[in-house]
This record gives structure tokens, sequence and C-alpha cells, in this order.
């Protein structure tokens, strides 16, 4: 048989993250190069203000807002800003519906209070990337215009010392400081080549300089999170300043104005870890083990295979209000979504899976092996599961959406993490139905019910079960490819499948959270929170989850080959469209053994002893018992056969016989297709004992592992009075209470006045009385009772010799009325009696239902035992009439002497 070794469980695994990548991924996008306002096509158009002259942002004098301008100045012209965030629309799913509507924003004086920059119509915000890290947006001023013309300006007045900074200052630079709801926080840098800046000197206001600018700014933020903030919303401002130097010596001149605009932060943002929880093994893989005793499948390491999955929550034990779960990797800040994480675990063969987020949130696992891995390369068809249990942390993704220009949501999803491998197992299925199950149901069935660990010996005993019938049903519903393999024994050859995955199925399983889930979380499972302890049910998706955005097309290799004795394979070649991998089906044309895998059965043998599977020889008065016995094979091609006997059942017990048959040596036969041959095996019992007891002879396939086998059992109990085999039944009271056998009458056999109340519960008359009966002999049985009234009584003979008393062997029952009452029971001895000795039970017992039981215990009553011989009927018209006297006495002595020896 296939069957591998158990594997132990493997190392640790440990999570890593795979932030280097997803770094360099940012900082490129973050150095695209920007020539026009029309960089990415879902850039936001502009920030706008209204009229400046109509909403002043400060009373400086000449102009009611003083310090911006722009040139050439068409009176009335409206400032604008061109926003760019070449991440918001990439990566960020919580943003759809791009908004494009003019945003509001001002200039206001840096110490004015913050809140008054953009009204309180949150449709004219523009939309922001939130939650935890940095992000970046690119900034431009200019008129209201579609393109960046020559002379649109920015012209920055009114800086301390602009004077000094316009006569006397060289290398002067434009720059900015940003602040996020009033606290200083990122960096505004200069994009190279964007920047120009003139002093005409002819133009003055109020005495000052001004400085005309124009520019694109690369603007770096750290929001945080805005989840639970009223509508989500962070205030933004970009402060002027300029750096100049006078006389060797750098300085700074700030702007007593800023730009201000407010903005709807979206993202996903997540909390501190709250918990840990530990799942059951479950698993990674399945790989299918094809037809033929040296066939195998196999994974390479130069293809990984790859499924989707999904895994979902809920507190409702068994019910249908599942929540889709977060996968995401433990940070230095709490739980933080990334693109990729890779597990890392052994399994024996240096094997990895790892896990990629999808767009739709789900994910693909693939698994990448470090050597080879195949299912063992001998036997029957055996599949291999391998996986791993894991540790997991949790905590909650906090997020918030906006749709266009439309009111921000929030909502909070749960999210794990996988911390910590704590086992790994690649088993054969053979294994864990052989072992693993059965050994988890004894240890659910001995601990007590409800307790800790009765609940993770039975979630992992139902994932298992599970495991196994998703694999059924995989294998009975796997679509066929149109490709037969046909070969025989001594033909091998290689080959591969490439499969997509289309398909799911599910495994639920419960956890219990180690420090339990809030009230106001836990409406994600279900509507409740989730105390400490307390439990909540997962339901892990294995495959195409959602759609093809988590599918994986895997190519997986076969190894088709058969060493057995004239096997022939006609296998279908089918696809696992939920785990990418392949499924072998045995085509009814097959014909196979030695292991027999399906098709058409080539090793068919049949033993029979006296006819039936067993037989019993009783009061055998010879020094050895016969038995006759039939070979057969049933097969339509000719066979050869183990014939031997299982010396374990009656060691040192003396046999001979058929085909040469002994204790010690297996007996090979060849039998031609559809043959029977008859014979003989004489027993003996071993020394120093008078019984041999359920002596198996078996007749099996030539493999060594009689998968395979017919068997007959053998009794024979040697000696006057030895019947042996029987039932001895028990009684509790026994005949204490006046319930007991007072007599028994028949033929020869006349037992009667043996009942007392001290009388034993069980005797064995048999070597003391016994009597002939003809088959189709009418007879009658005459039963005494006990004292006691209202007993039942009933008695069977044991005609078909088997050791047992059938329903159809029962002479008949009656319940006695008083005290002593003898009553008759006729019958009729069957024409198919088995001839030689055999027993006659008789039963009394103090029981209130009818139908008495030959071996039962009831707890008043007696068993009593009788040897009878069954002969050959006699001759017609005188059957049954030698019990009456005066019936034909002459006709039947004159038959006497003319059949006496």
């Amino acid at each position: 048989m296939k069957h591998g070794t158990p594997p132990s469980p493997r190392q640790r695994l440990f999570a890593k993250v795979a932030s280097a990548a997803l770094a360099l991924l940012l900082f490129a996008a973050y150095l695209t190069p920007l020539s026009s306002a029309a960089q990415n096509p879902f850039a936001h158009k502009g920030l706008c203000d209204t009229d400046p002259l109509v909403q002043p942002c400060g009373n400086q004098g000449f102009y009611p807002c003083g310090q911006i301008d722009f040139h050439p100045y068409p009176g009335g012209i409206t400032t604008t800003l061109s926003l760019t965030d070449t991440m918001l629309y990439a990566n960020t799913p919580e943003y759809t519906d791009t908004c494009m509507a003019p945003f509001n924003f001002s200039w206001s004086l840096h110490d004015a209070p913050l809140g008054n920059s953009s009204g309180t119509d949150v449709s004219k915000y523009p939309t922001m990337r939130g939650g935890t890290g940095s992000h970046t947006f690119y900034i431009k001023f200019g008129r209201q215009t579609t393109t960046w013309v020559e002379k649109d300006w920015l012209i920055l007045a009114r800086f301390p010392n602009a004077n000094t900074i316009y006569w006397s200052a060289t290398q002067r630079a434009v720059s900015w400081d940003l602040f996020v709801d009033g606290v200083q926080s990122g960096t505004v840098e200069l994009v190279p080549g964007t920047q120009e800046l003139a002093y005409p000197g002819f133009w003055t206001w109020d005495g000052y300089q001004p400085l005309w600018v124009k520019g694109v700014w690369k603007v770096t933020y750290t929001p945080g999170s805005a989840y639970g903030l009223p509508n989500n919303v962070r205030e933004f401002a970009l402060r002027p300043k300029i750096l100049y130097t006078v006389n060797g010596t750098s300085a700074t001149s700030i702007a007593n104005e800023e730009f201000r605009f407010k903005a709807v932060m979206v993202g996903t943002n997540f909390t501190d870890v709250l918990g840990t929880f530990d799942a059951p093994s479950t698993p990674v893989q399945i790989l299918r083990d094809p037809p033929g005793d040296a066939s195998y499948g196999s994974l390479t390491t130069a293809t990984s295979t790859c499924r989707g999955e999904t895994i979902s929550g809920t507190t409702e034990q068994g019910g249908s209000a599942f929540a889709k779960v977060r996968i995401g990797v433990a940070g230095s800040i709490g739980l933080i979504a990334t693109v990729d994480y890779e597990i890392y675990g052994e399994l024996g063969f240096s094997t990895s899976a790892t896990r990629t987020q999808t767009a739709t949130g789900d994910y693909q696992t693939c698994l990448n092996v470090g050597q080879t891995i195949s299912t063992t390369q001998s036997g029957a068809p055996d599949d291999l599961f391998f996986g791993s249990s894991v540790r997991y942390a949790y905590g909650m993704a906090l997020t918030t959406q906006r749709m266009g220009c439309n009111m921000p949501t929030d909502s909070a999803q749960f999210t794990i993490v996988p911390i910590q491998r704590l086992s790994s197992f690649h088993w054969p299925e053979s294994y864990i139905r052989s072992s693993v199950v059965p050994d988890l149901q004894a240890e659910v069935a001995s601990l007590v019910v409800g307790t800790a660990d009765w609940r993770t010996a039975n979630n992992q005993l139902n994932v298992w079960l599970q495991a196994l019938a998703m694999n059924d049903s995989i294998k009975a519903n796997a679509s066929f490819t149109g490709t037969l393999e046909q070969f025989a024994s001594g033909a091998p050859f290689d080959e591969f499948l490439e499969t997509t995955t289309s398909q799911s199925r599910s495994i639920d399983y419960n956890v219990s959270l180690s420090q339990g889930l809030s009230a106001e979380f836990g409406v994600n499972f279900g509507g409740s929170g989730v105390t400490v302890g307390g439990e909540v049910t997962f339901r892990q998706e294995y495959g195409n989850s959602v759609n093809a955005s988590n599918s994986g097309t895997n190519t997986v290799a076969y190894h088709l080959e058969d060493t057995g004795n004239g096997d022939n394979f006609d296998v279908e070649i089918r696809q696992d469209k939920v785990f990418g991998s392949n499924v072998y089906r045995l085509a009814s044309t097959s014909k196979t053994s030695c292991p027999y895998e399906g098709g058409y059965q080539l090793d068919q043998p049949l033993l029979l002893v006296g006819g039936a599977s067993h037989m019993l020889l009783n009061q055998v008065l010879t020094p050895q018992a016969t038995f006759p016995i039939t070979v057969t094979n049933n097969s339509n091609y000719q066979r050869t056969y183990s014939f031997f006997v299982n010396g374990t059942t009656n060691p040192g017990v003396t046999l001979s016989g058929y085909g040469g048959i002994n204790p010690a040596t297996p007996v090979s036969l060849t039998i031609a297709a559809n043959t029977t041959f008859t014979g003989n095996i004489v027993v003996g019992p071993p020394f120093g004992t008078d019984s041999v007891a359920d002596l198996e002879i078996i007749l099996s396939d030539a493999c060594g592992d009689q998968e395979i086998s017919s068997s007959v059992t053998l009794s024979a109990y040697f000696g006057v009075g030895n019947f042996g085999g029987y039932c001895v039944p028990s009684s509790a009271a026994g005949t204490t209470d006046g319930d007991w056998i007072d007599g028994v009458q028949i033929g020869s056999i006349n037992n009667t006045g043996t009942g007392g109340i001290t009388g034993p519960t069980y005797t064995n008359y048999s070597a003391q009385f016994s009597t002939p009966l003809p088959r189709n002999a009418q007879r009658i049985i005459t039963i005494t009772s006990g004292v006691n009234a209202g007993d039942r009584f009933a008695a069977w003979i044991d005609y078909d010799h088997n050791g047992t008393f059938d329903a159809s062997e029962k002479l008949g029952e009656f319940t006695n009325a008083s005290a002593g009452e003898a009553q008759n029971l006729a019958f009729t001895v069957p024409a198919t009696a088995v001839l030689g000795s055999t027993v006659l039970r008789v039963r009394g017992a103090n029981s209130p239902n009818p139908g008495l039981d030959p071996c039962y215990p009831y707890t008043s009553g007696e068993t009593e035992d009788y040897g009878v011989v069954i002969n050959s009927e006699h001759p017609a018209g005188l059957r049954g009439r030698e019990q009456w006297p005066g019936v034909a006495r002459y006709r039947l002595q004159r038959w006497q002497c003319e059949h006496r020896e």
C-alpha cells in the first residue's frame, strides 16, 4: 500500500513584509515628470476661490488680499491651483467616481483661526489620501485657464525685509512650509526646472518690491488617520517664504499669509494589535495521486501552484452573516496593509506560501517548493494533503470611502496577520482517514464537552472531515479535459496539465479570540461583540472566490506506471479548478488488481466450506474432522491465488487436504477462468485440547497484502457430548424466584424433576442426553415449568450446525398459566437440516415480552442444552407415527427387520 511515514510538525513560521519593494514603487511614482497641467488624466482640475476683491483674506491696504496677484491682471479673474495626486486613483480603491468640481480655498493670515478656509460644503473639498504613512501630491498656481501660459505669474509681496531681499540679497529662492490641522507636517519641494523668478524693479506696492514666481512643488504629507473626525476632513496650509543670502549670511523671510484648503481623507488605517488566535491545521494544497501502483503526481521547483482565497468571519455559529476579513502584515505601527507578504515553512521540503492581495480585497496564495514534491510512488492511489497551523494577530482596518464629491463614509473591517507557524504537515489521505481522524474522535470523546480543550479538538476534527469531503467533491465534479491516457504494466511515461482556477470550495472553523473584540467593531461579525475567549467562525474559501482577479494558472506534472501482472489502465485526465491541480479518474474499461484500483477486477477468489463461510462439527468421534470445501476463480482471466491458514486462530492445529494445504506454508494455486475445484480439508485439534474453534482458511490475491480475499472458518469439537461454539446465557437472579425448567421430554430424552430455587442458571446436558431426529419427521417436545406462573418457554435446534440458534430454527414458544405446568411444542425437522450431531436448546425466563431470545441475559430463568442427531428421513408413510402407540406397529417392525444390518 502507498502509505508514507507521517511527518512530524515542522519548525516555526515567521512573516516577512516586502516593505522595500513597496517603498521603491512609491518613490518611482513620486518622480513622475510633470510638464503641464494634465500630467494625470484623473488629476483634480483645480482649487478655486471666488473673486478675491469681494471675498478678502485680510485687510492689508491697497489690495484687500494685499499680497496675491497674477500678471497680467485682468480685474476680478479667479485664482486657481492645480492639484495632482499621482497615487490617489491608482492605489486608493476607497475613492471612486472622480469629483471634477472646482474646490474652495483661501489666502489667510497664518495666525487666523483654523476651519474657515473652505466653507462648510464638503462637496467643495478635494479628496486626499489618508491613513498611515506619508503621501504625495503636486501643486502649482495660476489663473483659471486650461493652460499655464508664459505670463501666469504668482506675485508675492509684503514679505518682511522685502526691500532687503530685492536690493541686497543674492541666491534668492521661494520655498514653502506645510501645515496639517495647524501642525507643521511634511515637506514642500520644488520640482527641478519648473520655477522662474523675476524682479521687475519698476513695480512696487506701498514701497515694497513684489516677487514674481511660478513653479511646480511636490508636497509630501503625513496626515495619519482621519477616521472618526467630522466628515474625515483635515485642513492643509502652505505658507510661502523667501530663502536668501545677504553679505554671505543665510536668512529667511516668512509671509504673514498662507494658502489654505480642506480635504476629505480617504483610505485605510490600522489599529494596533488587539489580540491573537490559533487557527487549526488547514490544507494549503492537495496533490492527487494517479492510478498505477508506481504512478505519482508532482510539484517541481520550476513551477508554482496558485489559487484564490477569501477569509470571512461571523459570530453566528453556523450562520450566514459572514463579513470579509482583511489580511495584513504586522509592523512597527500596528497592522499595516500591504500588497505582498510571505509565509515561510519548511514542511520537510523547503516550501513557502505567498499570499498576494488582489484589487477586490481577495487573495492569491501561491505555493513554491524548494525541491520536487511527489505523492508516494507505490501502491494504490493516495492523495497528498499539505499545509500548516498558524497563529494570527488581529486588529481592525478603519476605512474611509468616498464616491465622487459625496459625503465620506466610515467602515471597520476585521484584520488578521500571520505571526507564527505552529505546525505543518504533508500527510497522505489514507493516514488522515486511518489515524488522524480516529485519534481526534477518541480525544473528543474523552474530553468534557464545552471545555477549551474539547472545542480545540472538536474544531480540528470538523476541519479534517470538511477537508476530506471537499477533496471528494472536487474529484467527483472535476472537468474532463478530453485526454484519455492508456497504459499497461511495464510501459511508464510522463506528462503535465495546465489548469486555471475558476471554482471555489470552503471550510468553516471556530477560533477563540484572546482579548475579545468590542461591540463597536463586533458589528462586522453578525451584530455583536466578542468577549475574551469568545468564538468567531471563519470561512476559508479556496479557489477563485470572487472573480478572475484571484485566479491562478498552474502546471502540474504526472508520471504513469504500473508493475502489476496483466493490469491495463484507461485514465481520464481531469482538472481541479479549485486548487488548480490534476484529477485522475480510472475508466470502467480498465482491468486492475494487485492492488485493485477500479475497472474490471482481475482477481475474484471464492472459498466455501459446506456451501457457506462457516462450518461447525460437534461431538466428532474420530481423531480428525473432515470439511468439504470449494475453491473458485470467478474471474474471466486465469489467476494465481495464495491458499493458506491463519495460524494465529488456532496455533498447533494439524491440517492437511486440498492443494497440499498445511498450517505453515502458503500454497500457490493457478486456476483457469471461471473454474471451481472441490476437495476436503482434514483438521485435528492441537495437542492437549479437544476442540478447534473458528480456524480461518484464506484464498487471496498473490499481491501479499490480501486486499482481495475470501475466507472460511472451521470449528470442530471432539468427543462424546462436546458441543462448542454456542452462547452461554447468564441470569442475575437465576432460579431463585421459581423461574426454572422442571422437565424436558423428546424421543429418548426424558429429564424431569430437575428444577429448584438453588438450581444452576445454565446446564449442558448434551453429553448425558441425546436423541435421533430424522429429516421431515414430525415431533413433539414437552417442557415442564417451575413454580412461578407467567413465565415464557421456548426451544431451538441448530439445524445448520453453524453454532447459532437462528429465528428460523425456533421450535415454538408458550407461557405457563400455573406451577409445574407441562406443555407440548409440535415441530417438523426440515428436509434441509444438516446431518449429524447438533444441539437442542430449551429456555425459560420471566420476560414480559414475547419472542424469547436464545442468548439474552434475562434477569430470572434457566437454560438447558441437549444433544440431537439429525438422520436421514424415514420411508414414506411412516413419518411421525412411531411416537403414537398402536399405529401401524406391524409395518414398522417389518421395516426394521428388513433394514437391520
